[in-house]
């Protein structure tokens, strides 16, 4: 008897993106495998596949998929992840993983396998980046509606005339 789910989609030049409905695959109860091989112009995993409780392993071979969601460091522990992706290889060694690869060629196209458990160096950077460019979005956002009001306000503004007018009946009704 098979209790696991298994998606795979090969060679799939058309497949750019996961949609993040992968987490009906959940449902499916037992252990969920998903193998992208080949497919060159997929970009991104969905955030929703790290809700993926019994998701034991995820094959990127031939895929552009970099970074990884932040979420899929919520997957079980022992989930492989494997890929060929040399920005992606680049990052996880960045944030301090070892991997373990042919480092005899570094040109080399040959597939690397980790666990998720040891990606979590990786994880943790993917989310600080995460929360400093929400941050970032905030002060940013705040600063141009701060602008924007001032541009209103200030004479010659759209809104200046409607305040002076405001402003004026204010004074003379403090006044009476």
């Amino acid at each position: 008897r098979d209790d696991g789910f298994h998606l795979s989609i090969l060679d799939c030049d058309l497949l750019t993106a996961i949609p993040p409905t992968i987490y009906h695959l959940k449902e499916k109860g037992g252990q969920i495998g998903i193998s992208l091989d080949g497919c060159r112009n997929m970009r991104r995993l969905p955030a929703e596949i790290g809700v993926l409780e019994n998701l034991r392993y995820l094959d990127i071979v031939g895929c552009q998929i970099s970074p990884l969601p932040w979420t899929l460091g919520r997957a079980p522990p022992e989930c492989k992840i494997k890929s060929r992706d040399s920005s992606l290889l680049e990052a996880i060694k960045r944030a301090g993983v070892e991997v373990d690869e042919d480092d005899t060629n570094p040109n080399s196209t040959r597939p690397f396998q980790v666990k998720v458990k040891d990606l979590e160096p990786y994880f943790r950077n993917i989310r600080g980046r995460f929360a400093f460019g929400v941050l970032k979005f905030q002060i940013i956002s705040r600063r141009a509606k701060g602008e924007a009001v001032d541009r209103l306000y200030r004479p010659g503004g759209r809104k200046f005339h409607e305040l002076q007018a405001h402003f004026d009946m204010m004074v003379k009704s403090h006044k009476a």
